[in-house]
């Protein structure tokens, strides 16, 4: 009780702060989508602008800030979505039709759901807040498994009516007792839920440690890193333009949905292409094939569908933190799961202060 209480204390406002970030993030797209259409919304045209000429107008329009990554669009009225620098510093966005028109840029912190998931994921504080975010997920891992300890019932006599009072909140008792039992049932239907979202959610911030603890549990080894430079062929890497590259990646791995381009940004670096193949559980899938900027040649080509166990397994914590594993049901539970971290934190708030509000007015009584 006393590690539950002083868990919960300690880590309570920023598991506040990311489990309401969280619930609204769930549905981030939609939200962008719905208040932004001017940026990512397009009417559809028969055929697709030229990708290097979008890139060359960006590097005309941001000279200083180079695009490092595409994300693809995924809806025939979505857009193009370049990333400016490697934080990034600002989002551009593109009309795939239409000469590849440049509709407009933003930077992460302009835009509310930008600024949400730098609230979520970083606490607005860089990397420090990132730490501290994934500490805190840890936490909650222990505070949900020593908030079971102290909510199981105990047995003998008159153990079914303890059983019975721990999952429900009892009527007319008063406020003090219904805000008790409300924290204390809803903190057992959540316990499940919440303890995966503090593991899933601390496994986006400490990549490698959860990366190898999968491959522990599957018994398996991590693959080699691919490579990710070739040597450089002529000053300055004559690029065979990103339209080439990405038909190359695509007829080396057919079948696949492109979810990222990623770009070179200095001599000897591969173009890779992030598809999302049949039978992948991550959103943006796991495969990459990376491409020689300036020859066209393969290098190297990962396939997320048969990657190791320990890498499939790892592959699915990112789906399973936000919801979009089974679709709108786990979406629903997700948001369920983020709403109620401030219920429990604002109801064990409560139940502590009146406890110990109590024992002062009994130390006084025997004073």
């Amino acid at each position: 009780r006393w590690l539950h209480r002083v868990l919960g204390l300690t880590a309570g406002v920023v598991l506040v702060v990311t489990g309401l970030t969280g619930s609204a993030l769930v549905f981030r797209e939609e939200i962008d989508r719905t208040l932004n259409p001017h940026l990512l919304r397009v009417e559809p045209a028969a055929e697709r602008a030229s990708l290097q000429g979008i890139l060359d107008a960006v590097a005309r329009a941001y000279p200083a800030e180079p695009a490092t990554r595409v994300r693809m669009p995924h809806r025939a009225d979505g857009t193009y979505e370049l990333w400016l620098g490697t934080a990034p510093e600002r989002y551009v966005y593109a009309d795939p039709y239409r000469d590849g028109a440049l509709l407009g840029a933003r930077r992460p912190t302009e835009f509310l759901t930008g600024w949400l998931f730098l609230l979520h994921s970083h606490l607005l504080s860089g990397e420090a807040g990132h730490t501290v975010a994934g500490v805190a997920a840890l936490l909650l891992v222990a505070i949900s498994a020593s908030g079971l300890v102290v909510w199981w019932p105990r047995g003998g006599r008159g153990a079914r009516a303890r059983w019975r009072a721990a999952l429900t909140v009892a009527r007319g008792a008063g406020t003090a007792r219904a805000t008790y039992d409300l924290h204390r049932a809803v903190g057992f239907y959540a316990s499940a839920l919440l303890m995966l979202a503090g593991v899933t959610g601390a496994s986006l911030v400490f990549h490698e440690a959860f990366q190898r603890a999968a491959h522990r549990v599957a018994g398996t080894s991590a693959p080699a890193a691919p490579p990710s430079r070739v040597p450089t062929h002529v000053a300055g890497v004559a690029s065979l333009g990103a339209d080439s590259l990405l038909a190359v990646a695509v007829r080396t791995q057919p079948g696949g949905v492109v979810a990222y381009l990623y770009l070179p940004t200095a001599p000897g670096q591969t173009f890779r292409v992030r598809q999302r193949l049949p039978g992948e559980r991550h959103p943006n899938g796991k495969s990459f094939v990376h491409v020689d900027p300036a020859t066209g040649r393969v290098v190297a080509v990962e396939d997320g569908a048969r990657a190791p166990r320990g890498a499939r397994l790892y592959s699915v914590l990112y789906p399973l933190h936000t919801g979009v594993l089974l679709g709108l049901p786990t979406r629903l539970l997700a948001v369920a799961t983020g709403l109620s971290l401030p219920l429990l934190a604002v109801t064990g708030a409560f139940v502590w202060r009146r406890r110990r509000t109590h024992r002062e007015r009994a130390g006084s009584a025997a004073a």
